[in-house]
């Protein structure tokens, strides 16, 4: 049979005193992780969000972090592009 794994939803938030710098919200099924969409208001605040999202993300045994776009910053961080068959295979594997 086939299995359906639970849809959840995440915020990943940076302060700076009591202002909201950075975010992003995204979803996670099973060990994989969506990004859907994040900001940045300060300097260098997007980063410090990715990489803190990232330790976070490793930190509960993500498999996958999908970033959508592969926009120049995030490869700058360390993103890859992966063949879309290697990336459906991981999908899978995933969910």
């Amino acid at each position: 049979g086939r299995r359906c794994a639970l849809v959840q939803m995440h915020t990943f938030e940076v302060w700076e005193g009591e202002r909201l710098v950075a975010g992003e919200m995204g979803y996670s099924v099973g060990s994989i992780y969506t990004s859907l969409s994040g900001f940045s208001r300060a300097s260098s605040a997007g980063s410090v969000q990715m990489a803190v999202t990232s330790s976070l993300l490793e930190h509960a045994g993500a498999s996958l972090w999908d970033l959508g776009m592969d926009l120049p910053y995030k490869l700058d961080m360390g993103a890859q592009n992966i063949p879309r068959i290697e990336f459906l295979s991981l999908l899978n594997q995933g969910r």
